[in-house]
């Protein structure tokens, strides 16, 4: 046999260099999942990959609990609800009737908001809870939408009077 010889030395060392790299990663990476910190981690992945499925659709908790009461009281319960700005945000309840104007384009009332806020309010305007039905001389009468307990809208009819300033007449 003869003896082969490699006439370029530059070629020797890229080929030095080159080889390593290519047996590398199959070799690093056998290594790797064969060590001990890398098998637990692996096992404490599937563990919670497994507790977080559900083993039977049955075992699924349900979304409300069937001995809760339907009808609460508590104010931890019930939902934030934020209400926009203005006239839109009044609701019925808090607001009182400062007086009311009758003019040829029609009756406006003047109210106030529990914080000293003042709106005029025309005839057919949408407040949060509510609507304006009639503006009179001795008050105004609004349609107050609400929910019972069972989630049933209804309206009612509610009459608010005048409010007596609290100065006096000259």
């Amino acid at each position: 046999m003869r003896k082969r010889t490699v006439r370029n030395p530059f070629a020797i060392a890229i080929w030095l260099l080159v080889a390593p790299l290519a047996v590398a990663p199959s070799v690093f990476a056998s290594a790797r999942r064969r060590h001990p910190v890398h098998a637990r981690a692996r096992l404490a992945k599937k563990a919670t990959l497994r507790r977080d499925r559900p083993a039977h659709p049955a075992s699924v908790p349900a979304e409300r609990d069937p001995f809760a009461p339907l009808v609460s009281d508590s104010p931890a319960e019930k939902p934030m609800v934020f209400r926009p700005r203005g006239e839109k945000g009044l609701v019925i309840a808090e607001i009182t009737v400062e007086g009311t104007v009758l003019g040829p384009r029609g009756a406006v009332a003047v109210v106030s908001s529990p914080e000293g806020h003042v709106y005029f309010l025309h005839s057919g305007d949408r407040l949060f809870d509510g609507t304006v039905k009639r503006i009179g001389r001795r008050g105004v009468v609004f349609i107050e939408h609400q929910r019972d307990a069972f989630g049933r809208a209804f309206a009612r009819e509610v009459t608010k009077p005048v409010e007596a300033s609290g100065g006096t007449k000259p």
